[in-house]
């Protein structure tokens, strides 16, 4: 029975119902499971995602939104440290890496970083976290990424408007779709 929930999990299983079924906490269980699938909802909804990583294994869980932040094609859970760092501009790499040691020594991280999707898009994304863990029990980093979102500049806005203008196609599309 335990490999076969263990095997459960591993594949996308969140909860169980063991026999005999307790009925007074059925409905306990049911709004404990509609809660959290809100909490996910809205986590997706607002770009936000949840990194967990237990340094010793270099493994980070990572919440779905995050491997969708990432543009990847997984959703699966867990994902290789150094696999997740190859999303991270060259660039941006070495100030993460020194952030998350210094994490791992007791300071929070903060910080801003770029990364590349499988199909080359550049986003922002900004982390935080903090090392967790009770007295005598393995310590691990837990914290958020998020889309950072910037505001255009007037200048951006300029920018893209005098490109949108010289291209005489996007003039038309857009004078057709309001039509």
């Amino acid at each position: 029975m335990s490999k076969s929930i263990d095997r459960a999990y591993r594949v996308g299983a969140t909860d169980f119902v063991a026999k005999p079924i307790s009925c007074p906490v059925l409905p306990h269980r049911l709004r404990y499971i509609l809660r959290a699938y809100h909490l996910a909802e809205a986590q997706r909804i607002a770009g936000f995602g949840a990194v967990r990583s237990m340094p010793k294994n270099r493994r980070i869980e990572c919440s779905p939104e995050v491997t969708h932040m990432l543009g990847m094609r997984s959703t699966t859970g867990m994902h290789s440290a150094r696999g997740l760092f190859r999303h991270v501009l060259p660039t941006d790499r070495p100030m993460l890496i020194r952030a998350v040691r210094n994490a791992l020594h007791g300071a929070t991280i903060e910080l801003d970083h770029r990364v590349v999707t499988l199909l080359g898009e550049v986003r922002t994304l900004s982390l935080k976290c903090e090392i967790v863990g009770a007295e005598g029990a393995p310590k691990y980093l837990q914290g958020s990424l998020s889309r950072h979102y910037r505001a255009q500049t007037g200048r951006e806005r300029a920018e893209g408007s005098a490109r949108r203008s010289a291209d005489p196609l996007a003039l038309r599309r857009r004078h057709s779709s309001r039509a």
